[in-house]
């Protein structure tokens, strides 16, 4: 047996015809299909996978099984995030373009852009006194040695 790709629902009589591992029921393919649509809408808005799963009924396994066996539901959130990232950054640009300070900050502070950053090293010498208890054994005299002796 070779090694197999990914099906995808965009044809269904190619799936079919894939590897037992990947041989679904048609109703399994429709399904899928069905909720591809939501799923994106809802990795759009930044729902977490649980939402996302609980919004489409089914439990987090099947969603996280839909995504490894099927590549136009795993594109369909992919592309869902893709969205979400895309129209958050626009706003906040546009945020930035109108003198946000906040917005402006933030944006000059992301690696991929100017990599500005937080980040401050602070050296800090700090001294500390101690004493060594030495002869502590049953029987023997302790002795106190400090650094200084």
């Amino acid at each position: 047996m070779g090694t197999t790709t990914q099906p995808t629902l965009a044809n269904t009589a190619e799936l079919t015809e894939q590897t037992e591992e990947h041989q679904h029921a048609p109703w399994v393919l429709e399904r899928v299909q069905a909720l591809i649509p939501e799923a994106e809408r809802q990795a759009e808005a930044l729902v977490t996978y649980r939402h996302i799963a609980e919004s489409l009924g089914i439990d987090q396994g099947t969603l996280k099984k839909y995504r490894s066996l099927f590549t136009d539901f795993s594109d369909a959130i992919k592309r869902g995030h893709a969205k979400a990232r895309v129209t958050i950054g626009e706003k906040l640009l546009a945020k930035a373009s109108n003198g946000d300070v906040a917005a402006l900050i933030y944006l000059s502070k992301q690696d991929h852009l100017l990599g500005f950053s937080d980040q401050r090293t602070v050296n800090q010498n700090v001294t500390v006194d101690y004493k060594v208890r030495t002869g502590i054994l049953p029987g023997s005299e302790p002795i106190d040695i400090t650094p200084d002796d």
